[in-house]
């Protein structure tokens, strides 16, 4: 998965993007501007998972929930935490991304 894909779906906000002035940040501040249109506006949250990974991304300002948890090699993204925690009793760690922020695991196979 791209290192910047999840960046063009929930980018940050413009006053962060121009406070960066990196080669990273003119990097977001490009996407930015040419991929305005694939921004998924209003709340949201988004769960996608195949074989070689899964991913979480909820809306920049955290309209809705997004919570992952992790117990041993295994790895847990559900809205809310009592949905994971009737899977998996006690996960080792559990945690609510920030607004925009991807969750991503790989499984073990992907080199």
């Amino acid at each position: 998965m791209g290192k910047f894909r999840t960046t063009v779906l929930a980018p940050k906000f413009w006053r962060e993007i121009r406070s960066d002035n990196s080669s990273k940040g003119k990097t977001v501040q490009a996407l930015r501007m040419t991929y305005g249109g694939a921004m998924v506006n209003g709340p949201f949250s988004i769960i996608v998972a195949t074989n070689d990974f899964m991913l979480g991304l909820t809306d920049r300002i955290k309209l809705r929930p997004l919570i992952a948890a992790r117990k041993d090699d295994r790895f847990y993204i559900a809205s809310e935490e009592c949905a994971i925690k009737s899977v998996c009793e006690n996960p080792d760690l559990v945690w609510a991304p920030k607004g925009g922020e991807p969750v991503i695991a790989y499984s073990k196979e992907v080199t």
